[in-house]
């Protein structure tokens, strides 16, 4: 059967027109492949942004809490360094006053001797010699145990050193509140009274009468 040319003319032109659509199709499927492709650069390149950008930031927070981490131990060991040091001046302090305490008790229980051994050294017109060496050898006791007699005649008086037994009248306006008898030493242990001396004051007759 023969086909006439007026139905072959539109058999072709259909065809024209299904391919030019098929071409179109494939050239927008085309864009569309390129359009995805371009998008996955994107998100593949943006995740390993985020990846470098989470690595740099954790290795910022290693180096970071690292740094925290050693200035703590830095502290630690300052305050263990401190605790240490504090400690041992508290020991040492204690220690300070333990001394002090027992040497306090030490001299409290031999006052009364050194007082005896003075009197007899002092009024022994016998053996003025053996007297002396006493003498000497309870002074060199003295300083080596920090301990300092207050028996000083002519002094003004000092209530902090000094405890007024009696008073006496005189004439001298110059001898006005000294101390004329000394009658029971008194005693510092390391600069500090652990005795007041028992003493008789002058008392001008001028201060008396005004």
């Amino acid at each position: 059967m023969r086909i006439s040319t007026e139905r072959k003319g539109t058999k072709l032109l259909f065809g024209k027109k299904k391919h030019n659509y098929l071409q179109a199709v494939a050239e927008r499927l085309e864009q569309i492949d390129e359009h995805i492709s371009e998008l996955e650069k994107e998100i593949r390149e943006e995740a390993r942004s985020n990846t470098e950008a989470r690595s740099s930031l954790h290795d910022e927070l290693k180096k970071t809490s690292r740094r925290e981490l050693m200035e703590l131990s830095g502290l630690s060991g300052q305050t263990e360094e401190s605790f240490c040091s504090l400690r041992e001046e508290l020991l040492s302090e204690r220690k300070g006053r333990q001394r002090e305490a027992s040497l306090n008790r030490i001299l409290g229980d031999y006052i009364e001797a050194f007082d005896r051994l003075y009197s007899l050294v002092e009024n022994d017109e016998n053996h003025a010699e053996t007297a002396e060496l006493i003498r000497k050898q309870l002074a060199a006791d003295e300083r080596d145990c920090d301990i300092e007699r207050i028996n000083e005649t002519g002094a003004l008086l000092d209530y902090e050193l000094h405890e007024v037994l009696s008073v006496e009248a005189s004439g001298d306006a110059g001898n006005n509140k000294r101390i004329a008898r000394v009658h029971r030493s008194g005693y510092k242990l390391n600069g500090k009274v652990v005795r007041k001396a028992l003493v008789t004051v002058y008392i001008s007759v001028d201060s008396e009468a005004g």
